[in-house]
Parts: C-alpha cells; structure tokens; sequence
C-alpha cells in the first residue's frame, strides 16, 4: 500500500507541474519551498542530496526532483507517482494546444503572456531567495568561505548567462560564453575530485590552467577551434579526477555497501516503462516503436537542460524526418516554451502526437502516440535517477561528496541567476509580439516587487501566486493599451 504522505507529495507535484514556468533550475527553490519548507515532506540535507544527483544525470530535472521525493516516501511507486504528476500538467497542455492550434485566437495568446509574467515573478523572487540562502555566512564558515561562495556564483553565471544577455539587449552577436550546465559540472566535479578541496599550489595550478583550457575550448567563440585540443584537455581532465577518486577511496574509511539488488530493480523500471510505452505506440506500428526508442535515446543524451534537448530533438525527429520542421519550430517548440512544466516531457508528448496523427491522419492515434512519449520520458527520467542515486549513497561517505554537498548550493545559484535572466528576456520577447517592447519587462519588476511586500506578510505560496497572476494581468493589459 502507498502510505499517505505520498499523496499529499504527489498533490504537491501536481500544483508545481501547473506553475513551473522557467525550466528545471527554476523549479528548484519552488519544489524547495513546498516539500521542505510548508509541508516537512523532505528534509534540507536530504533534498539537496537529491539536487546533486538530479544535476549529474541525463533526463528532466524536476520530474527526476520529484521522483527523488517518492522515492523516500514510498519506494519506486511513489517514485513513479510523484514523477508523473509534476510532468503530467505540461505535458497534457502541450498535446491540447497543438491539437486545438488552428482554432486558437491572439486574444487567447496575449492572457498567457500575461499570466506567465505573472508567474515568472513569482518564481523570480524565489529563486533570488536561493541565491541569498546560499551564500549567507553561516556559523561554521569564515569570511574567506562566503567570498569563494560568492565567487562561484557570480562565475556560473558569467560563463552561462551570455546568449539570454544578448537576447534581452537585442544583440545579433554570438556570446564569448555560453556553457552550458554540464559543462559547468564537469569543471566543478574535475577540480573536487582532482583536489579533493586541499588547495595545493601545484594542484591548484594544474585544475585553474585545465579549466581555463576547458572554457576557451567550449565557449560559443571557442578560441580554439582545432578539433584536437579539446580531446586532449578533457582526456587530461578525466584522466586526473580519475586518479584523485581512486586516492580518495583507499584513503576512505568504510562505506555503504553497494547493492546490485536494488541496481537491478532500478534497471527493470526502465525497461518495464519502455515496454509499456510500446504497447501503447503499438496502435501506430512501426512509427509507434520507432517513436519509443528515439524517445529513449533522445532522454538519454539530454545533458544540459531543456533548452540542449531541443537541439538533441531536432537531431532525433526532424532531421530523421519523422515529423516535418515547420511543425516542430513553428507549432511544437512556441507551445513548449509558453508553457509550465519540463521541456523534454512537454517535447515527447508534443513529438509523439505529431506522430500519431501524420501516421493515421487520427486524432485519438495521435493522443495514443503523445501518451507513449510521456511515458518513456518520465521512466526514463526516474530509471537513470534512481541508479545514479544507488552509485551516490554508496559512496556518498567518501571525502570529496561531502564538498560536493557543500558547493552544490553556489553553483545551483549561478543557473538561477542566469534563469532570472532568461525570464527578463522572455518577457521582452512576449512584449515585443505584444506590440509594448520592454513594457512587461517593467510589469515583471512591478509583480517582482508586489511579492516581497506579500512575503513579509507571511502570505501562504497558493495566495501569492494568485495575486502575481491578477497583478501581471492588470498592469499588462495597461501598458499594452497604453
């Protein structure tokens, strides 16, 4: 049996997945807020132990956050349940949309922009509340621990924030930056593993110069465009943090032992959902299987965040021509982006009814074939989620995790910086289709503002997410009319 706590998480889930505005990083603080903060489900250390695994593997963040979170309630059926509900809002949403989108009007497009500003207020003053948390001194840490804090912040987000700064400033030039999360982990990882946080001359030396390598290399204006120097910085670097893991575990004391049980009961999860997801697809045969394992792949190789996964979609569906380019950039990818939830569970389910209904010219097919995405995408999200999870608390005694545990918070902070960035510029964008320009970027600022006053009142998340909506909406409809 589920015990009730599930319920009351899954419930949870639900109400995030219908606000969850801004991507992955975004929802961090909002999930933070509801399970740890107002509803005690998950404990403080436990829910970051869940964000550094969630930022390591491949797969939808929050739904793997989420699932992480039944997990500790009820095992892999609530870890399913929980996963399902925070992906199923947006995904649902998506398939709608796309199947009502001839009868849709520009009225109706104009009340979303409005109530996304809403929204992304909202969520803006959370994540800056992250950032705050995450860098105030604590009791156990000097001065000189807050300054590499902040640092790190400031950082992740120069080196992450350069195409949504162009983009607001209207710029049509290609950022000198623009790593993405994953590159930003394997620095982050490479130099805790290779240092093991003794800041050596000679290994501090080594790990600034490899980054510094590593950035110039992977950066939009690589200044080294030589197809073989970044193989040989990353051989380097993997070749030394391997080193420095090895040293760390003869030099650890006793750890969790590993349980292959559990690694497979994990693995079994995955290919039950891939299976499932089969079954359904079946209704549109060939098409439906091969939707099913390029949705697998595509959910495998989605390092980076939601925005890299659309690059990997392109790649998996429209270039193999299983669906055409203009329904995936003119119908798919706009619905995607106006819409809460994440970005590869929405792009499945959105891929899979596109599929559906070129294959059979059926409506209902196409619903069957969005079904078989969403499924494989959050089986798929969970099943790498939950090995990953298996390896971690095996060895999470080991010196380097618990440095790991303690800079995951700076680093998580710079994305959320460059995520309160992406909202300023998707409002600019939403204001420019409006005819007003930067005039919901200033609704976006009124909202911001009308939150910390509602803050200091004490105001329950559901109330001040209503009033930001209200809020947006009015002053939106002002200056739009204006």
């Amino acid at each position: 049996m589920v015990n009730k706590r599930i319920w009351e998480a899954c419930a949870s889930m639900l109400k995030i997945g219908c606000i969850g505005f801004g991507g992955g990083n975004a929802l961090i603080p909002v999930i933070q807020k509801t399970v740890v903060e107002e509803e005690k489900l998950l404990t403080q250390e436990a829910y970051e132990e869940d964000i550094l695994i969630a930022s390591i593997t491949p797969g939808a963040l929050p739904v793997e956050l989420a699932g992480g979170l039944g997990k500790r309630l009820a095992g892999r059926k609530g870890m399913l349940l929980a996963a399902g509900c925070m992906a199923l809002p947006g995904a649902f949403a998506t398939v709608l949309l796309i199947s009502l989108l001839n009868g849709i009007s520009d009225v109706f497009y104009a009340d979303v922009a409005f109530i996304t500003v809403g929204v992304m207020a909202y969520i803006a003053r959370l994540l800056m509340q992250y950032v705050n948390a995450a860098v105030r001194p604590i009791s156990e840490s000097g001065g000189k621990s807050r300054l590499l804090q902040c640092i790190m912040t400031a950082g992740v987000f120069v080196l992450t924030c350069g195409n949504n700064f162009y983009k607001l400033l209207k710029l049509e030039r290609t950022p000198f930056f623009g790593l993405s999360a994953i590159h930003i982990f394997i620095m982050v990882f490479f130099v805790l593993f290779f240092t093991k946080g003794q800041a050596g001359r000679v290994k501090s030396t080594v790990s600034a110069l490899l980054c510094i390598l590593y950035i110039l290399c992977t950066g939009k204006n690589a200044l080294f465009q030589n197809p073989a120097v970044l193989p040989v910085v990353e051989g380097c670097m993997l070749c030394l943090g391997f080193y420095g893991c090895i040293t760390g575990v003869r030099g650890a004391g006793n750890t969790t032992a590993f349980s292959k049980r559990e690694l497979i009961k994990d693995l079994v999860m995955v290919v039950a959902g891939i299976l499932a997801a089969c079954m359904v697809s079946a209704v549109i045969c060939r098409e439906g299987f091969a939707l099913v394992g390029r949705s697998f792949l595509s959910s495998i190789l989605s390092f980076g965040g939601g925005d890299a996964f659309l690059t990997v979609a392109d790649g998996m569906f429209v270039q193999s021509g299983m669906i055409g380019e203009h329904e995936f950039y003119s119908q798919l990818v706009p619905i995607v982006n106006i819409l809460p939830g994440s970005i590869l569970c929405k792009t499945l389910s959105g891929i899979g009814y596109l599929t559906g209904l070129n294959a059979t010219g059926n409506i209902l097919v196409g619903y069957v074939a969005a079904m078989a995405g969403f499924i494989c995408s959050v089986a798929v999200s969970c099943g790498v989620f939950a090995v990953m999870g298996e390896f971690y608390f095996a060895f999470r005694d080991f010196g380097v995790f618990p440095l790991i545990r303690m800079w995951i918070r700076p680093v998580v902070s710079g994305f959320m910086l460059t995520v309160i960035l992406s909202l300023m510029q998707q409002c600019v964008k939403y204001g420019t289709s409006l005819g007003c320009g930067y005039g919901l970027l200033c609704v976006l600022a009124v909202v911001y503002c009308i939150n910390i006053f509602m803050e200091k009142k004490n105001l329950r998340m559901g109330i001040r997410m209503l009033v930001s909506v209200l809020c947006a909406c009015v002053f939106g409809w002002v200056i739009v009319n204006l």
